[in-house]
């Protein structure tokens, strides 16, 4: 695998065999594989449904989790918060906001948080 397309295109090959497996087991319809064909008596069969259980969780999280990643992208920008006190989006190439009064912010990560309030002290 040479990019992240190749790798994304080959894990939606591999989301649809998750979600055939998932509807073949019943996972899907029954949330909890009671409705395959299980000895309930033998230990061994009711380890491996539990086992089977918690993997079919795991790939319903998994399969969620590519379908997501399926979607286009709408809009790239960043959520602010103006002066007035209301959310709004600015653009990605706009990271220094300017108010009237004067100030002019940075728009910086929380990892900067702690020394921005020490340089504003």
């Amino acid at each position: 695998m040479k990019d992240l397309g190749e790798l994304l295109e080959r894990s939606q090959k591999l989301n649809t065999d998750i979600k055939r497996l998932l509807k073949e087991s019943t996972y899907l319809e029954y949330d909890d594989l009671s409705k395959l064909d299980i000895d309930y008596k033998d230990a061994e069969q009711l380890l491996l449904h539990e086992q089977l259980w918690k993997v079919m969780q795991e790939l319903e999280d998994v399969s969620d989790r590519l379908d997501y990643l399926a979607l286009p992208i709408k809009e790239v920008s960043r959520l602010h918060k103006n002066p007035n006190g209301r959310y709004e989006t600015l653009p990605p190439d706009r990271a220094v906001l300017h108010y009237e009064e004067g100030v002019d912010l940075i728009l910086a990560n929380i990892e900067f948080s702690g020394l921005e309030v020490t340089l504003v002290n």
